[in-house]
């Protein structure tokens, strides 16, 4: 889905995206769900939300705006809090924060449009089951946004699997279990209605099945935190 602000079709279509996180830019990708739907080419019942880094950002938002849209859906190393995130970007960034002020919004100037889209923020929207991964030593996307998402969703008695890689970042996390996470997606919320369970299990058997050519490997060095 090459949303608003993809690379490769030219400076304009990176730049209408400035300061649009979890707006427009989210508006592309449900805008393509809504047309795989209306083809008939996507089973409304069992849509799956999958990213990692700003993709990881992009299936919390998703699930915030469009809580309805999707049967379960996957956050590797995501973004949660907008603030959180520019407070704690790796030193060698830092000679580019202005320029991710611009993309992303400032926090002084631009506070009430980070609060209403900041996933963590806004956690008593969602109720798609959800799975987070995320590896403990990733510079650029802190566990710290990981913690929040889980924290603010179990705060309020829902269920949410997390996984943890102790040494891994962002780059390995998302190299080495993109094929594996799915494989132990566990109950959602107690709370969650049969019709979300339906569709929770729809969701995992779509991602459950793998063909041969793409082998998962070991979860076994991830751990589940409670």
């Amino acid at each position: 889905m090459n949303f608003r602000g993809s690379t490769g079709f030219g400076r304009k279509f990176t730049e209408i995206a400035y300061g649009k996180w979890g707006q427009t830019m989210q508006d592309d990708i449900t805008d393509g769900v809504n047309w795989l739907i209306g083809k008939g080419i996507a089973d409304p019942a069992k849509i799956a939300i999958y990213g990692g880094s700003y993709g990881g950002y992009a299936t919390l938002q998703g699930i915030v705006k469009d809580p309805d849209l999707y049967a379960c859906a996957i956050d590797y190393v995501g973004v949660s809090n907008l603030f959180s995130f520019l407070q704690t970007i790796p030193p060698y960034w830092k000679p580019m924060l202005d320029m991710m002020y611009e993309m992303v919004g400032n926090p002084e100037k631009d506070a009430q449009m980070l609060r209403e889209n900041s996933p963590a923020l806004n956690a008593e929207r969602i109720k798609t089951p959800l799975l987070v991964v995320q590896g403990a030593n990733d510079p650029r996307v802190n566990i710290n946004e990981s913690n929040q998402m889980v924290e603010a969703l179990r705060s309020r008695g829902v269920h949410v699997d997390y996984m943890v890689k102790d040494n891994e970042d962002t780059a390995s996390t998302t190299r080495k279990t993109a094929s594996t996470s799915t494989a132990r997606w566990r109950s959602s919320s107690p709370n969650t209605s049969r019709a979300s369970n339906r569709r929770a299990g729809s969701c995992r058997r779509a991602t459950a099945d793998k063909p041969e050519s793409q082998p998962a490997t070991s979860i076994l060095p991830y751990r589940f935190l409670k």
